[in-house]
């Protein structure tokens, strides 16, 4: 049954229809925004872009992806004006941050060195700023994480089903890479939300009659988010999992699970001495997972870094415009003179200064460190799993930014990560207290259960 009350919220939950439109409706839109069914028959060494592809993207875009965004936007928007929902709270700084920010991002307008490719990517951002915000306003948290787990783990057993169909799916060849229908950078990062989110509906104790089918899909999205050989996401995920269990664990246990670690750790170091086994080099390789080549240039980052920063420093304070910087002219020069193809500076700080400057990224990283800090003190606070959802994907956002600039590019991780940011900003209760929660605040949105 529907229970009337969420942790932390005083509005009734949404029908379980709509819960079923917005996973229906928002996988749809962003399968034909990212997704490419026949991605995996390209081979291992193929997965780097084309640059004549990316030239004409960054030219004209793709109808698919407009017909995704446009979809997302519309689902966001029956969502916002349908009349029973949660209301917004527009208190504290963190809303402030987020709204000067976004008039930033449209300000940019004005000086972008490409007007059209700018106001074609800020209608894009305004959509799926609609649909995130819509579905926040519509559902409750526990239904936000269940939107989440139900998309994400569709999409990572569609892959598995479509690379068993074009029998590209061989995990026992040296040279594997899981893509499924998303390139294996993107299958990382969607094996990752399936993690986390699995993780969280088992810690929380939600749909306690299926936890060994839960329990399954964890073991599996770990096993192919290695396979997808994403270092960053691999890496990204242990860090991910491991804060948010410290986040809403006692102290007692941590101290128990440091200490564990620790004394397992030495004594594995100590006995593979003892024995002269290469532990390191193992250690090393399966972290490097086969990927050995150009590992000290960062697949040749570093050298377009370079690159970046001087162009930034030709405009410093106001940047080239929201997304205007990686035209066909951009994308043609830098593929050419680095010999290697990029629509992105591989780094979401590099891009966010190159569209709006040191400025633009200085409000990005407040606003980061403003909802981080937010997100770890409501989740501690309140045990709710949206809020370790939204500290999760924050912190994944994070850590791969630094490599990667998928948070600047609209993918369904970019949505999830807005839903935590605007889910914290906007509906979160600044004094809400977890000893107030009543019997109906602990049931679930499609018959989940917290333990009583």
């Amino acid at each position: 049954m529907i229970s009337a009350h969420t942790p932390g919220h005083d509005t009734a939950l949404a029908p379980r229809s709509l819960l079923w439109l917005a996973i229906v409706g928002f996988g749809a839109a962003f399968f034909c925004v990212e997704h490419e069914p026949f991605i995996s028959t390209t081979g291992a060494t193929q997965f780097a872009n084309d640059a004549g592809h990316l030239e004409r993207d960054a030219a004209q875009g793709s109808v698919l992806n407009k017909v995704g965004y446009l979809l997302a936007g519309m689902v966001g928007a029956l969502f916002l004006l349908r009349r029973t929902g949660r209301q917004l709270n527009l208190n504290g700084l963190l809303p402030v941050l987020v709204l000067v920010g976004m008039l930033w991002c449209l300000a940019s307008i004005t000086w972008s060195i490409d007007v059209w490719r700018t106001s074609k990517n800020l209608i894009i951002l305004i959509f799926c700023l609609a649909g995130a915000l819509g579905a926040c306003r519509q559902f409750s948290t526990q239904q936000l994480v269940v939107l989440v787990w139900a998309v994400s783990t569709g999409f990572m057993l569609g892959g598995i089903g479509i690379e068993v169909l074009l029998g590209t799916f061989r995990p026992w060849s040296s040279t594997y890479r899981f893509a499924g229908t998303l390139h294996p950078n993107g299958a990382g990062a969607n094996c990752l939300m399936v993690c986390l989110s699995t993780f969280l509906l088992l810690r929380h104790g939600i749909w306690r009659r299926a936890q060994w089918g839960l329990l399954a899909i964890l073991v599996l999205s770990i096993v192919l988010l290695y396979a997808t050989r994403s270092r960053s996401s691999f890496a990204a995920c242990a860090l991910v999992v491991g804060a948010v269990w410290l986040v809403g664990t006692s102290a007692k246990a941590k101290l128990v699970a440091s200490v564990a670690t620790v004394w397992t750790g030495s004594l594995t170091l100590l006995v593979a001495q003892m024995l002269h086994l290469p532990v390191l080099d193992r250690i090393t390789s399966v972290f490097l997972m086969g990927r050995t080549s150009s590992v000290s240039s960062l697949n040749g980052r570093t050298e377009l870094w370079e690159h970046v920063v001087q162009a930034i420093g030709q405009r410093p304070w106001t940047g080239y415009g929201y997304a205007a910087f990686w035209n066909d002219a951009h994308v043609y020069w830098y593929s050419k003179n680095l010999g290697w193809a990029m629509n992105s500076a591989h780094s979401f700080y590099l891009d966010a200064a190159l569209g709006l400057g040191w400025t633009g990224l200085t409000m990005l990283l407040l606003v980061l460190v403003v909802v981080l800090w937010m997100a770890r003190s409501v989740y501690r606070r309140t045990g709710d799993p949206m809020h370790g959802l939204a500290l999760g994907m924050l912190l994944q956002s994070i850590l791969t930014g630094l490599t990667e600039s998928s948070l600047m590019l609209p993918s369904f991780t970019t949505f999830v990560t807005v839903i935590g940011v605007l889910e914290l900003a906007f509906f979160v209760k600044r004094r809400s207290s977890p000893a107030a929660m009543t019997a109906a605040d602990r049931s679930s949105s499609l018959g989940m259960d917290y333990p009583r």
